[in-house]
């Protein structure tokens, strides 16, 4: 082919299919560059998630844990420390 004659159309023909594959490969590229981004907020999305996640769970032990210190206290008779949030109203 390189060393060949050929006629002017073949040459047009071989030109096209070279800039249609350099085409194609930089739009392959821009596609697939595109693409990582998007991964990476998808899994800043799923570490998010998780950690919302542990922090509610956090809560819920803490919330559980006062819970049953209140109960084992109202249990054994002790009174309540003031806060001054429980005061009693008249």
């Amino acid at each position: 082919m390189f060393g060949d004659q050929t006629a002017g159309s073949s040459r047009t023909l071989f030109l096209f299919r070279i800039t249609v594959g350099v085409v194609t490969s930089l739009g392959l590229r821009i596609l697939l560059a595109d693409l990582q981004p998007a991964a990476s907020r998808a899994a800043e999305a799923r570490r998010a998630v998780a950690r919302l996640h542990r922090e509610e769970a956090f809560v819920n032990r803490d919330r559980d844990t006062r819970l049953a210190h209140q109960l084992r206290a109202d249990a054994t008779g002790h009174p309540r420390r003031a806060t001054g949030h429980d005061t009693p109203t008249q």
